[in-house]
């Protein structure tokens, strides 16, 4: 690109992030630690999740005077030539708008820029501060190049959590243990609510119906098309089709490939298990789905699917059609949010744990009653052998006679904001 065009664009992105206004998210990068380390600083995550908004945040808590922003969002058609050699002469544009100046550079969707890894490279070893998005971790994360292996911080920015909800909502998110059964069925309302459009945010903030699921499914689209078919040149379309309704419609359970493979074949689909496989997962490094693995391993090797949102399920499903598979997407996010890359669920013949990680172990349930406590109870004593440390739960909506009677449930609420 020529420098003329690259020098416009750096004044007009400056003025572009320095007017964004933006909410606080509450994830914290260790600025302490990054300003000794020449790392370039990856925030990986769903397209809609925030993640240009983030950004912002990052350059108003690095304390950045906008002349040392260079700001570039790579899904804009403006950049749509844009090389890597180009990363060279954006630097070059910058020193004759601002000689004086070092910059900090953020570039938001890098994967759009094929072969990125080598500009990068140049601008790191030239000791500048890069900070990158991506909604593709396959790109970024496995299939990065040599030259950057070890050079790239990951991290991870989901949709909002319920606390971030309530900010966005301007509602205060203090929670306490003593708190009037006015307020906290407030609360419960309110994560209802959250339950059922979950957190992208232009979603939280949008006010009508009609508007929410026009978001959530124009979201549907660009992951499906954008994220999946377009970006892995991806031929057979009925087939991602299938495979969305099968996730879907698999949402918190184990799933078969090869009954899944069994049944299209049954439909006169030719297809193969391998690109079943590879379809997935494609679904997963969009960031559209997880998939949680068992962690014992004598099961066999199912996985259970959770969703990156609750609003893309409740938006085909029609909330509330199961408002205890919602429940349990919520404490699957939350504990990932928290950290527990290493989470998994423990299944033997005899019962199920939901979330093992760790020294923890949780059983989620929307609502614990005389009919299936016994049941929870028993789920939560599977991972014992395995996992003997004290912190299980099962967690709940909220509390019922039922669920008072034992230690080992716990309000979703005091969850959330006292358990950690």
């Amino acid at each position: 690109m020529e420098k003329e065009i690259l020098k416009q664009l750096i004044l007009d992105n400056q003025e572009i992030i320095w007017d964004k206004t933006y909410i606080p998210r509450d994830k914290k990068l260790p600025y302490s630690d990054l300003a000794h380390l020449e790392k370039i600083v990856a925030i990986l995550g769903p397209r809609r999740a925030g993640k240009t908004y983030f950004l912002k945040q990052i350059t108003v808590e690095l304390e950045l005077e906008k002349e040392l922003i260079v700001f570039f969002d790579f899904s804009e058609i403006s950049l749509s030539d844009f090389t890597p050699s180009d990363f060279e002469i954006t630097l070059l544009s910058y020193y004759e708008l601002f000689p004086d100046k070092k910059p900090y550079f953020f570039f938001d969707e890098i994967q759009e820029v094929n072969g990125f890894e080598s500009g990068l490279k140049y601008l790191l070893n030239r000791g500048y501060k890069i900070f990158i998005t991506g909604s593709s971790s396959k790109i970024i994360v496995e299939d990065l190049s040599p030259s950057l292996r070890g050079k790239v911080l990951n991290f991870y920015l989901y949709p909002l959590s319920f606390p971030e909800y309530l900010r966005f909502k301007r509602v205060d998110d203090t929670f306490q243990d003593k708190i009037t059964t006015k307020k906290r069925a407030f609360f419960i309302n309110l994560l209802m609510d959250f339950l059922k459009w979950g957190g992208f945010p232009e979603v939280v903030l949008s006010e009508k119906e009609e508007t929410k699921i026009n978001l959530l499914s124009s979201y549907i689209d660009i992951m499906l098309f954008r994220d999946i078919i377009e970006r892995y040149s991806v031929k057979n379309i009925h087939l991602i089709d299938k495979l969305f309704w099968k996730i879907v419609g698999s949402f918190t359970k184990e799933i078969s490939v090869n009954k899944w493979y069994n049944d299209l074949k049954s439909q006169g689909m030719k297809i193969s298990k391998d690109t079943l496989y590879l379809y997935l997962k494609y679904f997963e490094d969009s960031f559209f789905i997880h998939l949680l693995g068992n962690s014992n391993k004598g099961t066999g090797g199912f996985k259970k699917v959770y969703l990156i949102d609750n609003g893309i399920y409740n938006h085909v499903k029609s909330f509330p059609s199961d408002k205890g598979k919602s429940f349990e997407n919520l404490i699957f996010l939350d504990l990932k949010r928290r950290g527990n890359l290493n989470l998994s669920f423990y299944k033997t013949s005899r019962g199920e744990t939901d979330f093992v990680y760790g020294d923890g172990a949780i059983q989620v349930c929307f609502s614990l009653s005389k009919e299936n406590i016994k049941r929870e109870l028993y789920g939560l004593e599977q991972a014992i052998p395995l996992y003997p440390g004290k912190n299980r739960k099962i967690i709940v909506l909220e509390e019922s006679e039922v669920s008072a009677s034992t230690n080992s449930a716990v309000p979703y609420l005091d969850w959330l904001y006292n358990y950690h």
